[in-house]
This record gives structure tokens, sequence and C-alpha cells, in this order.
């Protein structure tokens, strides 16, 4: 079935899921409450191996019960995430800006952020075990069905000791609903101005006897595309935020004055058609604006598979086994029309005076080209900086390109008992991720020869004559452009004569593309229970032990453009050095591998493959003892080895509970963790494309791999208390995290600050010093100003030592029998108190940049950390009479502040309180549910920042005032 044949159904069902936020509760106790149908009688609560370990024991673990995600409307798994107050930082929309780092874009990828200290440290697990996870952001959620989901577990502190690498900031366990029995059926509908909106269908039917349970749950979602320049804060004026999408390489360009010979004669001006066709002219620069083309989400499909078994062997021993299915596709992924090339002045980017569109364009603008050093306007040539498509558009719109990650997931578990007081659970898991994307760029010769106008795929640049027989030129002045798409403005210079051909641009771009793909294979085994023939005052002595063999490969695969083993040069045709493109000595340099290669294309460097797998076996202990009725203490220890260079590393944990009153419990934990290092992290380059502020432009970073990195790890501490006195439920908790050697990638921001703040460029103060010998492998071309660099080397290291502290709150009151239903208010909450990191040093011991306390600022660009705002604070009222339930939830973001804006206006961002109101209803004796949500009441813009974007995702919503409408039918058995 088609996407869109699904999505008219979904419109004709009239129907949306309620976006009611999942704040992730320590709901209080209720012993005497019948467990739900859908949920084992005694559970393994995430924190523990012990079966029937407490939810609001010495861990602090929360907790969202299935009927929570009912009460809440079922929101997406996207939803639930975001409004945990204790994350922050999550990937969840198109992330096109900002998100990718380390040469890897995550458009269409969902991820669990924990305290902001990065995806990759909260250890994400289905069933409790775990996804084939992407080496730099961690796992993908976007696989997972919401509506399989039977609760969801977060431990919000260090877990290594019991789960092993990754789950350093702390553990997200979703468990699904393995009884299920009968069927269920939902669709969706969120209506966003200026969108098509988005829709969703989902199927979950389940079935079982005395010895056999099947469940399967199937899920179709669409996201409609959402182009930014509809928002009216989207596109602003270059002065209000120069770094809001524009760039000061576009199309038209600055253009330059030069010799016949090609020596710069004068700093030029931008093209006289610049302002009327869109761009801004900024002192000799005509800048562009590429978010015009850009989307705030992009067209997306995903398709989700969830199937599980449990089949009772005898009544001591079960077999449980599930697959997951997930497809995201991205088809048309949205993009600047092209990219600014990286070298603006080699020879490869001179236009002799011969050229005809320099010809015509000194004929309509006489005065631009005046006499300069004796050399008459005529016979002068000229540089143009600009990128090759702008205003015009690509073929009248934006490049596209694709985005795509495929999933798969295996387990078969055996639980069983082997004595009275011995259980045993054993498990084979088998996961994988494939991430592709796709898109062009220009190529540099190709380029080179259409400057010349030899370029066209029917032309010889060795004996072809510029011009004619089939050999084209490729015209940068505005003269070649007859109308612009961002204001609609035509051009009174146009002249067909000096256009530039369809057939040209084909030929000048080619398709670049990449699969890096994660595979995991587990085997874990657990034996727990109690000790008969011991105990302490409080109980028996509970105890787990086990053992744990992990297999990691990381794979990927390049086109061959892309690819520098095959393509590592730009210029490979010998005509490039007849013509003067390129010197023979820098050809040959090149040829012979004697040169750093960048690749065929002008702005994306090419990248190598790479292929690694690695086996890491890990061995665990844990004890549960109760000293007393009101005294329990847990104790854990692991062992984990990754062999080679990485090592091993031994962590332990304790944790207590101390319950001095009925109603009072207090607890604390400590614990050393860890986190092995990616296999990505340890060898190769990849290249990514990233706004550097001193440069006041988009350039190249390659990325190193670094064979000597260690595991990072941290000294974790948690001391809070839970009071549960008649209706009223709280529980405050204070956290700390103290790292050492944690993985950075070396901030090209700082790098590029101090090469500019030491003044490295040729004559500078700090030429030829110590520092700027020490910057300079990391930046090239040597020698030049920060915005003439055409690429930054960063690697991972083992970096700066890292604090953070803070508290999580949550405070509810529910009141009975309040005219006939029940009232519930209250609130949680995150403060991070610090987010403190030691000087930063590059990896041979350069300084870059003093640390400090980055708590409360957005950290774009100038070190290693995401956006921080201090506080996140949701209060919400919830009312509930017999089959009705309403809430209504306001969502506070506190202000924060950005070091390096662009403008001074926006170094402080302000902060942003949304209110969402939600309403369900059950009908026919509660079989079918029918929900109805308005978000961002108030329909309140996100505070501006300086970003591409204007306002920081990570932080707020860009989508306004939407509404939802939400239908669910359900069935079970009798």
């Amino acid at each position: 079935m088609t996407s869109a044949r699904l999505r008219q159904i979904a419109s004709l069902a009239f129907v949306a899921s309620l976006a009611t936020p999942s704040w992730a509760q320590e709901a209080p106790p209720t012993p005497t409450a019948p467990p739900a149908a859908d949920e084992a009688e005694e559970i393994v609560v995430t924190g523990s191996y012990i079966k029937g370990t407490p939810e609001d024991a010495s861990l602090p673990v929360d907790v969202t019960s299935l009927a929570d995600l009912k009460d809440q409307g079922a929101p997406s798994v996207a939803e639930l995430i975001r409004n945990l107050a204790y994350t922050s930082g999550n990937l969840a929309e198109t992330n096109q800006f900002g998100a990718g780092g380390g040469g890897q874009a995550q458009e269409g990828v969902l991820t669990v952020n924990l305290r902001g200290l990065g995806s990759a440290r909260t250890l994400v697990l289905i069933n409790g075990r775990r996804l084939a996870p992407d080496d730099l952001v961690g796992t993908d959620l976007s696989v997972l069905p919401k509506s399989a989901i039977g609760r969801l577990e977060v431990l919000k502190d260090g877990a290594a000791a019991l789960y092993g690498s990754d789950a350093i900031g702390g553990v997200a366990n979703f468990i699904t609903r393995e009884n299920f029995e009968g069927f269920e059926i939902s669709a969706s509908e969120q209506f966003i101005r200026k969108s098509n909106g988005d829709h969703e269908i989902a199927a979950l039917a389940g079935w079982g006897n005395d010895r056999l349970h099947l469940m399967g749950a199937f899920e179709w979602s669409h996201r409609s595309e959402l182009p930014f320049r509809d928002r009216e804060w989207g596109l602003l004026p270059e002065p209000s935020n120069p770094q809001g999408g524009w760039s000061s390489i576009g199309n038209p360009a600055r253009i330059l004055p030069a010799s016949a010979a090609g020596a710069i004669l004068g700093a030029g001006a931008a093209d006289p058609q610049c302002a009327l066709l869109g761009g801004a002219v900024s002192g000799t620069a005509c800048r562009f604006q590429y978010t015009y083309f850009d989307n705030l989400t992009e067209k997306q499909d995903n398709y989700k598979g969830y199937v599980e078994a449990n089949y009772e062997i005898s009544d001591s021993h079960k077999l449980h086994i599930e697959g997951l299915y997930g497809f995201m596709d991205m088809p048309d992924w949205k993009t600047s029309p092209s990219y600014p090339p990286q070298s603006l002045f080699g020879p490869d980017r001179f236009i002799k005076p011969t050229h005809p569109g320099l010809i015509d364009f000194k004929a309509q603008n006489p005065l631009f080209f005046p006499t300069l050093f004796g050399i008459p306007g005529a016979a002068q040539g000229a540089y143009a900086l600009n990128r090759s498509i702008g205003v015009a558009g690509f073929f009248g719109g934006p490049q596209t390109g694709k985005r795509s990650t495929e999933q798969w997931r295996m387990v078969a578990r055996l639980t069983g008992d082997l004595t009275d007081s011995i259980s045993y659970e054993t498990a084979l898991s088998y996961s994988s991720r494939s991430r592709k994307l796709s898109g062009f760029d220009m190529y540099t010769e190709r380029m080179a020869f259409a400057l010349d106008g030899l370029g066209g795929p029917s032309c010889n640049p060795a004996t072809g004559t510029p011009g004619a027989g089939g050999c084209l030129y490729y015209n940068p002045f505005s003269n070649s452009i007859p109308r612009s798409i961002v204001n609609g403005a035509a051009n009174p210079q146009y002249n067909a004569a000096v256009a530039n051909s369809p057939d040209l641009f084909n030929w000048l771009y080619g398709p670049t593309a990449s699969t890096t793909s994660n595979k995991l294979f587990v085997y874990d085994g657990v034996l727990s229970g109690h000790i008969p023939w011991f105990s302490l005052p409080g109980g028996e002595i509970g105890w787990a032990a086990g053992a744990q063999v992990r297999q990691e490969k990381f794979e990927r695969q390049l086109l061959d453009p892309a690819n520098l083993v095959v393509n590592p040069c730009p210029f490979n045709n010998p005509a490039s050095v007849t013509l003067g493109n390129i010197s023979a000595a820098a050809f040959a340099n090149c040829q012979n591998g004697l040169t750093t290669p960048t690749g065929p294309y002008a702005f994306l460097a090419g990248s190598y493959e790479a292929k690694e797998k690695r086996l890491i076996y890990g061995f665990f202990g844990e004890l549960q003892l109760p000293f007393f009725d009101s005294l329990n203490a847990q104790f854990a220890l692991r062992f984990e080895n990754y062999g080679g260079k990485v090592g091993s590393t031994v962590d332990p944990k304790l944790s207590v509970e101390w319950e001095p009153l009925e109603w009072l419990k207090f607890r604390g934990s400590v614990s050393t963790t860890f986190r092995g290092p990616p296999q990505s992290f340890l060898s190769g380059r990849i290249t990514a494309l990233a706004f550097i502020i001193p440069a006041n432009a988009f350039k190249a970073v390659d990325t190193l791999g670094n064979a000597g990195l260690k595991p990072e790890s941290a000294l974790t501490s948690n001391v809070g208390a839970i009071l549960n006195w008649e209706g009223l439920y709280a529980s405050v908790d204070y956290w700390r995290f103290k790292f050492k050697d944690p993985f950075q990638l070396e901030s090209f921001g700082q790098i590029v600050t101090a090469y500019q703040t030491a003044a490295c460029q040729t004559g500078g103060a700090g030429n030829g010093s110590a520092l700027c010998n020490g910057l300079s492998a990391h930046v090239f071309p040597l020698g030049t100003t920060p915005a003439s660099l055409e690429r930054v080397e960063t690697a991972w290291i083992n970096g700066a030592k890292l604090n953070t502290s803070g508290i999580d709150f949550y405070l509810q009151y529910e009141l009975d029998d309040l005219f006939e239903g029940t009232l519930a208010v209250g609130s949680s909450g995150s403060y991070r108190i610090n987010y403190k990191s030691a000087n930063f040093f590059d990896r041979a011991g350069v300084p870059l940049a003093a640390g400090g306390d980055f708590n409360g600022e957005i950290n774009d660009g100038n070190n290693p950390f995401q956006p921080l705002p201090a506080l996140k604070v949701d209060v919400f009222t919830k009312f509930t009479r017999g089959n009705h339930t309403a809430n209504i939830v306001g969502h506070y973001t506190t202000g924060y502040i950005d070091r390096f804006p662009s403008v001074a206006a926006l170094r402080n961002i302000d902060s942003f309180f949304v209110v969402d109101m939600h309403y369900l209803v059950r009908l026919f004796d509660e079989s079918t549910t029918l929900s109805f949500s308005i978000l961002n009441v108030g329909d309140k813009d996100p505070p501006r920042a300086s970003t591409d974007l204007n306002y920081d995702p990570f932080s707020a919503s860009g989508f306004g005032r939407m509404f939802k409408l939400g239908l669910t039918y359900s069935w079970t058995p009798q």
C-alpha cells in the first residue's frame, strides 16, 4: 500500500494521537491494586537483576506505565522522550543543522539524552536488551512502534556495574506488552500550519492460551514537509542575525578584478544585482540565505513492526522470542541549491578577460571595472567568490538528497527456575542498523574547465575550442540569472546568450553517498535468587550473577566519487595542467599521494571506507541486603574487557534505601561507570560541514580516528528522598557526575578562534610561534585568514575533565471525590547546578580554549557540548471523571546565553513556556477512545538565537500551535 493511500485512510478517519506530554513519574506504590492485564506479576525493574525489586527503592527509577500512556492519549515516542524533564538535546526532528558532528547527518533519528550528557551516554534497552547503536548518537528509537510499549523505565543513574558500557549517564528501558490479548487499532492526524500534517496508523493484536501467547504491533507514520520559509521568524534580514542561514559566498557573487595573468587587483564588490535578486550586500560580499531552501521538517515515512511469542515449556521454564523491524525513509531531503567551493582564489577559479559572460557584464556595468594599476577594465579578468547556483535555485528549487535508516533485531530468551531458590535467564540477540545518505556536489575540475569555456558532456578540454563545438562556458555573473525564486524579482541585466545551460549543470554535479552499518550480537546469561540458609533481620539476601559476550561490527561504504582511495585528487585530467588550472608539481604530488587527499568535489570532501569488529566480554555480580525492614542496600560489581589497547575496567556500585517512617524514604547511591570507545572513533577519517563563527562561513571539517583512545569513565552519585502521605507524593534527588577522559571531538570552533586570536596568518603577530605551529596541524591552507580557510582537521580525543550536578524533583497531589471525579496537580523538573569543564587542549597538548562552567549556555559551535538550559519544568493538572480525562500541561525551559552571538542582541536567549491542553473520552463500554489536543495553545514562537535556524531546536519548538485528533478501538476477549 502506498504512503499516499495510507495518508488518505488516515485523513478519512479524522483522527490524531493525543499529544499529552509524558511526565515520567515515580508513581505512588499501590500494593493492593491488581497487576495490569498485560504486565507480569513479578517484574525485574531496571537497575537490578533481582526479581521483585520495588520501583521506589534505592535507585532513582522513573516509571511511565501503560495506564499513564493511555491517559495521555498515547503520545508518539518522540513526544514521550522530548517532554521528560530530565532530558535535553534529544534528536527528534530533521536535525539538519548542528546535530551531526563527527561527519554524520542525523535527519530522521530519534534519541534519548539524559542530563544533556550526550545520547550515546544513555543506554537504551528494549525488554532489557540492547539494540545496535550508532557510534556517535547511540540508540536510534525511530524503529520502535509506540503501540507495543507497555511501560518505560528510566534509571537516572550510572549503571555500568550491571549493564556495562554506554550506561554511563543512565538507562531507558522500554518494556513491551507481552501478554496482551485482543485487538487494538488506532489512527491519528496532527494539523500543523503551512504543512499537510502528520499521520499515523497503528495496529496491535494478541492471542494466547494456557501455554502460548503471540503478539504483533505494526505502525506507519508520515511526516509532511514544512519549508523553513513558512515561519515568519525563519528568514530574518541579514543584520538581525548574520548567522541565520546567511553565507558570505552566494550567487550573485562578490567580484574581484584581476590582471590577465590572474593577479588580484582589488577587494572588489558585490554584484550590482545582489540586493535586487534577494541577496544581502555586506561590505564587498553578496550574502546568500541558504535556509530559504531548507525545511523545518522533511517529508518522512516510518514503517515499524514488532512481533513476539511467549511459550511456557513447563511450569518452570519459558521461551520468549521477539522480532523488530523499522525503516525510516526520507526520499526528498531538501538543501541549498549548491555549496560554496572551499578553494576561492586558486587558478581554477580565475575568469579570463575573454569570457563572454564577463564581457557582457562589463558592457552593462561600465563603472564596475575601472582602470587599476594602469590596466584598463576591458583587459581585466576576475575572480568570482560564488557558489555555482544561488537565488535562481537548482532548476528552480532546492537540491535534494535522500536519507534512510533500516533496523533489524531478533531476540531469543529462555527463563526458568533451577531450584526453589535459584532462577536463570539466558538470551541470544542480534541487531543491525544501516544508515544511508546521498546527495550531490560540484566537481572541482569540471568547474575549472567550464570557467575556461571547456565544460559540458560533449567537450574534450584537451582539444576543444572554448564556447564552440559542444564546449560550454559557466557564467558566474548575475547576467546569467533570469529571475530570483527567493523574491520573484526579474533581472533586467539577464542575457540569454550568456546564460548557463541545464546540460552544463547536470555535467558539473556528481553524486555522493555513504552507507554506515552497525551490527551487534549479544549472548548473556544470569542466575539469580535468594539465599535460603541465611537471612538478615530485614529478610532474605537476594543475589544475581551473570556473564555477557558482545560482538560489535562497524562498516562504512562509500560511492566511488566520495572514496578517497578511489578518487583522492580534485584534478585528474592532464589538461588541467596545460590550461593552468593547477601546477604540474601539485598535480604530480596529489597523484603520487604526497598531499592530503580531498577528493574530486568542491565542498564535500571525500572519506575512507572502514570495516571493523571486536569482541567484548563481561562478568557481574549483585547483592540485595535487607539489613532491617527499614534499611536495605544493593551492591554490584562488573568486570568488562575490550581487549587490545582499550583494555578492561572494573566498576562497583553501592546503593542504600532507608525508611525511617512509613511515609518517608531516603535513598543514595555511588558508583563508577564507563563507556568504551566506539569502533568508528578508533580509525579512519570522515568529513562534515560546519558553520565556523570566526570564518563566518561553512567549512569542511575532517574528523580523524584515534587508535589511542581510552574508555571514558565517571564517578556518579545520587542522594534523594521520597514522601508519600495522604494523597501527596513527592521525590527529590541530587545527582552528580565527575567525568575522566571523556570522549571529545577537538572543537573546530576553538581551533579557528585560537588561530585567529593568536594572529597565525602570514604576517600576523603570532606567526611562527609555538602555539601557531601547533595549530598549523589543524588548518589548511596555512597562513590564510579564517575566512579563507578551506578545511579544519580535528580528531577524537580523551578530553577535558567534566563535572556536572543537579536536582530532579517530582510533586503530585491527588484529591478524590471532587465533583465525582479525581483531580491531580503537580510538577516535575530538573535543575542543573553546573556543567564545569577543565581547559581544552588538542591531542598534542596545544591549548585551544579556557574551561569554565558551560551550564546555562547554548554552546553553539565552540565547545563539545550541546545547549544546556539550566532548568526544565513541567506543571500539570489532570481531572478524571468517569470516562472523561482532561489535562492541562505547561512546559517551561529557562533562558540561557550565547557566548559568541553573531550580534550582541542575540546574547540572551529568552525562556520558553508553552501550554498544551488535552481531552479524551472512552466510549462504547470503554472500547473506543477519542482524543483531542491543542499543543502550544498560545502559538508561541521560539526564542531567537544566533543559529542557522534563528532558534535552538534542541530546547524549543518551531511549529507553533498544533491540533491533534486521535481514535483508538480496542477489543479484548471476555
